[in-house]
């Protein structure tokens, strides 16, 4: 198995994923994001 990688650059790599994922679902949904934020706000 020469083409087995570390655990942690996976999980890195894994982050990074989410993070990407997370970061673009909210930029689709900034205003309902933001609608949701006032209305919890108040």
């Amino acid at each position: 198995m020469s083409n087995s990688s570390p655990p942690v650059d996976f999980d890195r790599h894994g982050y990074a994923a989410c993070a990407l994922l997370r970061t673009s679902f909210l930029n689709q949904h900034a205003r309902e994001f933001d609608a949701a934020l006032m209305t919890f706000a108040h």
